[in-house]
């Protein structure tokens, strides 16, 4: 079972989309400035009209989803190629580094011909690595739902995202990422590549 018995299906794979991935056309430019305390300016480098919260990088964006093709790979030779979707709020602490929420769905396949959605929630630090690539990395968990069997596995992940444009906002940048799902006895390797906006 995937998480105690079954393994992934090695072929047959079905590909399938969620509601919720319908969401990425909304556009993300409403980026929310977080202000715990009053503005302040600075006189040398901000002008007159601007969020010393929005000078400084400090920003919340509710509004980033991702879009992906998953590879899962077990130790136990079992494997699964499907979509998935996930919505991925931002805390901008500054220009340079950020807080990346992650709640998502990805469906699975098991060798039976039978699928199950996994259900994937984490945090990531994400850090400017360049001014076209950031990093990700944090931790989480993923819960097998159904056929899966009701496993709730702790998850590690990275993620590279390549960025189009400096101000990121709007624009969809494709990214590449890894997660290790530790499933007992059947440690899960999940390879994906995708889209985020």
């Amino acid at each position: 079972m995937i998480g105690s018995e079954r393994h992934f299906m090695t072929s047959n794979t079905r590909l399938i989309l969620w509601g919720a991935f319908s969401l990425v056309a909304v556009s993300s430019e409403m980026a929310f400035s977080a202000q715990a305390k009053p503005a302040k300016k600075h006189e040398k480098d901000v002008p007159a009209d601007t969020d010393q919260d929005t000078a400084n990088g400090e920003s919340v964006n509710l509004l980033a989803f991702r879009g992906s093709l998953n590879a899962a790979y077990q130790t136990t030779g079992g494997y699964s190629i499907t979509p998935g979707a996930s919505w991925n709020p931002v805390f901008h602490v500054s220009n340079n580094f950020g807080l990346v929420g992650h709640l998502g769905l990805v469906e699975y396949n098991t060798e039976i011909d039978t699928h199950f959605t996994a259900i994937e929630y984490g945090l990531l630090a994400a850090i400017k690595l360049g001014e076209s690539i950031s990093g990700e990395l944090g931790g989480g968990a993923q819960y097998w739902t159904g056929d899966g069997g009701n496993v709730n596995s702790l998850t590690l992940s990275a993620n590279i995202i390549f960025n189009s444009s400096p101000s990121n906002s709007g624009h969809l940048r494709p990214f590449i990422g890894y997660s290790g799902v530790m499933v007992p006895k059947m440690f899960t390797h999940v390879f994906r590549v995708g889209i985020a906006l």
